[in-house]
């Protein structure tokens, strides 16, 4: 269990307290989100990404080989 301090009157009080047993007032922000929602950022999707658009530069590449290839191939004729 952590003590902290009241925000309002300085005493010692327990960091799940809800209220300040010396001041009586609140110790956390009333207005604070209690649940948080899902990140939008997913650390996964740039690595679907990059794996999706891997596929038509491998073509290329290919495409490119296969070319050259048939072009040494045709000037040795």
């Amino acid at each position: 269990m952590i003590i902290v301090k009241c925000i309002h009157c300085g005493q010692k009080v327990s960091e799940w307290a809800v209220e300040c047993s010396n001041c009586g007032k609140p110790v956390a922000n009333p207005h604070a989100p209690t649940k948080m929602s899902e990140p939008d950022w997913n650390p996964m999707r740039g690595d679907q990404y990059r794996k999706k658009n891997s596929m038509p530069f491998i073509l290329t590449a290919i495409f490119a080989l296969v070319t050259i290839a048939t072009i040494i191939y045709l000037l040795k004729l």
